[in-house]
């Protein structure tokens, strides 16, 4: 199996995810419909499992990790349908509709978005007794800045909004896969806001490239690019699958994936046109561990998340110190990547590794 049916894969599994609660293999059909729908669809089907003192984690003699999904899930639902009605009022507010002033508007929802994504993530750390220790998130300013990103849970895609616009009040440029437009919240908000949506293993990888180069356009001191080089979460299937796969095609490519253990490879051409555009910014790089087992819904209730540490690691590169030509640039991201690798290997919880083993 090939990166692109790997990242497809993903894809189609998220997808069913959504279709299973809302019964609409249409995107546009789901976000047209009031959030409310998902929201009592999802009390109607898991309500009475929800309850504070849920029996089968009595039984399986767990500190209420169903019950802590359930709430957690219910809370980020909720959280949705505040987002939208914040959005709303900020358009109305902030008379758009009449021609407020771009700059301006943008600055107020990226503002809006950054309180709005850190409150997400606040949420899972509340209700799984999870916390952050984060070093060097400062160096995010000034911008412009591009970020190059571990990608390992469904938690991932609000980091930017955390770190970028919440703790240093900027604005996010961010790369995502189009399956995120499922989101409403996400959707309604990238309509504003500096965004490319990428479909993975599109068949046009070139106006895929190019997208992200026009993201780069006229970026400020205060604006920040968030890409995840990867190109899709880890997991050790997925990292096996792709060895698999490169040491049929490309040997010598498979020899440099096989020495990281804890990413995947990172795939180049969107890096490579997002620098090309980027020649005179900083590169900041972004390690984290502790959400591995976030990676899908049903992982929240195994506990690997519950009291887990979630550490991330920030460090900047300056413009001058980055190769300029694109054999040099492959061979930095990749130094690059192996001190991603080698960071979580050595700060990740050794109980979480032993949970991940088992799955």
């Amino acid at each position: 199996m090939s990166a692109d049916s790997v990242a497809q894969q993903d894809d189609v599994e998220e997808a069913r995810s959504w279709q299973s609660v809302l019964g609409s293999p249409n995107p546009r059909i789901y976000r047209a419909r009031p959030l409310a729908v998902a929201s009592k669809a999802y009390v109607h089907h898991n309500g009475s499992r929800a309850e504070p003192s849920d029996p089968s984690d009595l039984i399986r003699r767990r500190p209420l990790l169903l019950t802590r999904f359930h709430m957690a899930t219910l809370s980020i639902l909720m959280w949705h349908v505040v987002g939208l009605v914040c959005l709303f009022v900020y358009w109305i507010g902030c008379l758009r509709w009449l021609g407020f002033k771009p700059n301006k508007w943008m600055q107020w929802n990226a503002a809006l978005e950054g309180w709005w994504g850190d409150r997400i993530i606040w949420l899972a750390e509340f209700w799984f007794n999870a916390h952050f220790d984060v070093e060097g998130a400062e160096l995010l300013a000034p911008g412009p800045v591009v970020v190059f990103s571990r990608y390992s849970s469904v938690i991932d895609t609000m980091m930017p909004l955390r770190f970028i616009e919440h703790y240093n009040g900027m604005i996010a440029r961010i790369v995502k896969k189009r399956a995120l437009l499922w989101d409403p919240c996400i959707d309604s908000v990238s309509r504003r806001m500096p965004r490319t949506f990428v479909r993975r293993g599109s068949g046009d990888p070139e106006r895929e490239r190019e997208m992200i180069r026009a993201l780069t356009a006229g970026m400020t001191e205060r604006e920040g690019l968030w890409m995840f080089p990867e190109g899709t979460r880890f997991t050790p299937s997925k990292r096996q699958h792709i060895l698999t796969k490169l040491r049929q095609q490309h040997p010598q490519a498979a020899k440099r994936a096989a020495q990281l253990r804890y990413t995947l490879p990172p795939r180049p051409a969107g890096a490579i046109a997002v620098l090309d555009c980027c020649a005179e910014m900083d590169v900041v790089f972004c390690a984290h561990t502790g959400l591995e087992g976030a990676n899908r819904l049903e992982n929240f209730i195994n506990g690997s998340l519950y009291k887990r540490t979630i550490k991330v690691k920030f460090w900047r590169i300056a413009a001058a110190d980055i190769p300029t030509d694109t054999v040099g640039r492959i061979e930095w991201i990749h130094r690059q990547w192996l001190k991603v690798d080698k960071w979580v290997e050595e700060n990740q919880d050794p109980d979480l590794t032993a949970l991940l083993a088992r799955e």
